[in-house]
């Protein structure tokens, strides 16, 4: 991955600001027995990292915003086996992040 696909940084005091949240909450997901490849979902958490790195930790809130439901992103959620990983690079890029939301009682 060269980096080349990398998203423009943000404009500074820019809201962040999403769509409703689409579907119900993640629940177990992301290569975890929902036909999600394991490479894809480490390929996405990278690419995730990477770009919360360029654009702040604001970003992570949109886009747990957007891909709420999505079994690709589940390991934004706390309840997600691979969760801690996920922690684990935001840890190793140096980005401290706020806790998550809670997930939406089903």
């Amino acid at each position: 991955d060269t980096g080349d696909d990398a998203a423009p940084p943000l404009p500074e005091g820019a809201p962040l600001r999403a769509p409703p949240p689409k579907g119900p909450p993640p629940g177990v997901g992301g290569g975890m027995g929902n036909g999600v490849p394991e490479d894809r979902v480490t390929k996405q958490m990278k690419k995730l990292v990477t770009f919360v790195s360029q654009q702040g930790p604001r970003a992570l809130d949109l886009v747990r915003q957007n891909e709420r439901g999505n079994p690709l992103f589940g390991f934004l959620w706390p309840n997600h086996p691979r969760h801690p990983e996920f922690q684990n690079l935001l840890g190793q890029s140096n980005i401290t992040l706020p806790p998550p939301p809670p997930p939406l009682a089903k």
